[in-house]
């Protein structure tokens, strides 16, 4: 290389080793499958073998919002009492990429062994007041306003803007005036991003990463009904219907320790999906294509919500 050309400024293992002050640096990296939403994540080590870290890099637009909220997440919340979030080590820009660094996990994390049985609520809780949980009317909510928005833009698919909007504006006339507890959501919270680690003097640390669908004014309890969800239809390959069903059940039967009332537990439960469904469009929009697990199949919910308002 030319003398008068940095190599950090042409080879992205160069400007990692060098933000990060490392003599030398090793990079993993699997290959998968070319996913226009996807991310290259790369485990960083120093030369000799000691784990430095992962670098999530944004590509494109979804992906550079999703490093990017990555580094704002763990900045907003810190570290509260009952989990540990990964500590940002850098964020920044790299040519046309965005590339966010979060500190290894301490050795010894274990996975969280039984998807049937939730981390403690005090966790949640403690996301959800790290930017301060705030009360607001249903109606007057900034997440009511962020559904309507996204739905407003989905202008090429018609069919699926105008059964959602119904849906959206039916449970308005119904719960416009409910007061809902909202806060910061962790926006993945799921088995395989949550670990456990017994420290030197007995404490078992709960740890938590993965925080790129994080965002503030989101109703406290959709992460608990994200868990039931995904463990439903990923984990366990469950068609979507039945899906919903534990989101349902998981709405009536898990939330009273988040200090969910009753009477918010049905809203909650279509607010999560509904959220579920958005996201699902904006990856396909993004250049995805559909999530054969959720679409066409949430056609189906959507409709039989409208007709049980009609019924």
């Amino acid at each position: 290389m030319r003398e008068d050309v940095a190599p950090a400024d042409h080879l992205l293992g160069e400007h990692l080793r060098e933000v990060l002050g490392l003599p030398e640096i090793v990079i993993g990296l699997g290959v998968r499958p070319l996913d226009p939403n996807g991310k290259p994540t790369l485990q960083l080590f120093a030369g000799d073998g000691t784990p430095a870290g992962y670098a999530k890099v944004g590509w494109s637009p979804a992906t550079r919002a999703m490093a990017a909220t990555e580094a704002e997440a763990a900045a907003a919340i810190g570290e509260p009492g009952p989990l540990r979030v990964p500590r940002v080590l850098h964020h920044g820009a790299w040519r046309d990429l965005v590339v966010t660094v979060t500190a290894p996990l301490p050795l010894g994390v274990r996975g969280h062994a039984d998807p049937d049985t939730l981390p403690d609520p005090a966790a949640l809780l403690a996301v959800a007041e790290s930017p301060g949980a705030r009360v607001y009317r249903f109606d007057e909510s900034l997440f009511l306003r962020h559904l309507r928005d996204e739905i407003a833009a989905m202008d090429d698919e018609p069919r699926l803007s105008t059964s959602m909007s119904g849906v959206l504006e039916s449970l308005v006339r119904r719960y416009g005036d409910l007061k809902l507890r909202v806060g910061r959501w962790h926006g993945d919270w799921v088995p395989w991003n949550v670990g456990h680690h017994r420290t030197s003097d007995g404490t078992d640390e709960l740890h938590v990463w993965d925080w790129e669908h994080s965002a503030p004014d989101v109703p406290v309890g959709l992460d608990l009904l994200h868990w039931r969800f995904q463990v439903a239809l990923v984990l366990r390959g469950a068609p979507l219907d039945s899906a919903v069903a534990a989101v349902e059940a998981a709405a009536q039967n898990d939330l009273t320790p988040l200090g969910v009332a009753p009477e918010a537990r049905e809203l909650l439960s279509r607010l999560y999906l509904l959220e579920m469904f958005v996201r699902t469009y904006r990856l396909k929009r993004g250049g995805g294509g559909w999530n054969p697990a959720l679409y066409p199949a949430m056609l189906d919910v959507l409709a039989r919500w409208e007709h049980a308002e009609t019924t």
